[in-house]
């Protein structure tokens, strides 16, 4: 059994193992502490009180065996900020631990209406079917990430629910029926007027694609293989386009005007026609069929065609980044992946043949 004595009074960081540990750690663990993980002490599953638990705690994650609850104490409040991990958990009760400004990740099992804690600020769910009642309001919540949701239920996603919300991921988003083969197009411009960052994936083979956005987003994250770019579709605001599993040609006019940063996984763009408001462009370069000569044509294209607001760029070939700082019109600064100290200047033309001798 573990006892006060066991641990260092400077202790910051505690990790526990084992299919057998099932101890309390009520008022055992240092005031140090800021990082507990028993997401491997597979057989530990006892109440927890705020009052037993560290005051500068940050970061707790429990594991497959927990499904307690969790217990308030008035006046020895948990750590404000903290982040609670039940991924891995079967943890299924309606309140959760009444923290300032929580970060909390709920499990596969979690299957209640809604949770109550007035004070949650980052909620990760992983839900089929999300039950938002219309008469509870996420006050402070500002930050959602859903997983494999049915796409029906975007649709409970709105101002008066969450007021604050500014950032939203959805992951892996599943059609109501996929047998008929019929393509599902979804309007999600009700989304709260507060987004300015939204990540939206769509979980293949669902037959899904998206004809509105929400007005005033500034960063959009697309994942969608059936999604296709319009004119005026994309938010006047955005001004950082993701496009991932996009394999259609990206032409000038469907991009917003303020546009400063485009990244995506094909190199079906014409460089001459981009904003001249980009500064960051990132683009994969389909390398199977072409030959070294081919590489360097097309990087030194796209280079002397680009706008000079672009400073920034990064080609990827074969799945490795080749990312560059663009110096003058002819020179480069060159930034591996992994290893600052490799940096190094280089010409236009001597990048294009580096880059191409990886063919």
């Amino acid at each position: 059994m573990p006892t006060s004595q066991m641990f260092p009074a400077t202790l910051t960081s505690l990790f526990i193992s084992g299919e057998t540990f099932t101890h309390s750690l009520d008022n055992v663990l240092p005031a140090s502490i800021t990082f507990l993980d028993l997401s491997q002490a597979y057989a530990w599953n006892l109440p927890i009180k705020a009052a037993a638990m560290p005051p500068r705690l940050k970061f707790l994650i429990l594991g497959e065996g927990f499904e307690q609850g969790f217990e308030d104490d008035n006046r020895h409040p948990w750590p404000r900020g903290i982040t609670i991990n039940l991924k891995l958990t079967k943890f299924n009760h309606p309140v959760i631990p009444n923290a300032q400004d929580l970060t909390l990740y709920l499990p596969l099992t979690f299957n209640q209406e809604w949770i109550q804690c007035p004070n949650i600020q980052t909620l990760y769910l992983n839900m089929a079917t999300p039950r938002f009642h219309s008469d509870i309001v996420c006050t402070t919540l500002k930050r959602l990430v859903l997983s494999d949701m049915k796409a029906h239920a975007l649709m409970f996603i709105t101002q008066s629910r969450f007021p604050i919300l500014e950032s939203i991921e959805i992951i892996r988003l599943v059609s109501e029926d996929q047998q008929h083969g019929d393509l599902i197009s979804l309007e999600i411009a009700s989304m709260p007027l507060t987004l300015n960052a939204m990540v939206i994936g769509v979980k293949s083979p669902s037959q899904v694609t998206f004809t509105s956005f929400p007005q005033g987003v500034v960063r959009l994250t697309i994942d969608c293989e059936y999604f296709r770019l319009s004119k005026g579709l994309i938010p006047s605001s955005v001004n950082k386009l993701n496009l991932i599993n996009y394999n259609h040609h990206v032409h000038a006019d469907v991009l917003p005007h303020a546009l400063t940063s485009l990244d995506m996984d094909n190199d079906k763009f014409d460089p001459s026609t981009l904003p001249n408001t980009l500064k960051s462009l990132s683009y994969y370069l389909n390398a199977d069929d072409l030959s070294k000569s081919d590489v360097y044509n097309s990087i030194s294209n796209v280079i002397d065609n680009m706008p000079m607001s672009i400073t920034k760029l990064c080609v990827a070939l074969f799945g490795s980044p080749y990312r560059v700082r663009r110096i003058s019109n002819t020179m480069f600064f060159y930034i591996p992946k992994f290893s600052l100290q490799s940096c190094f200047f280089i010409s236009k033309d001597s990048l294009c043949q580096f880059i191409s001798s990886n063919i």
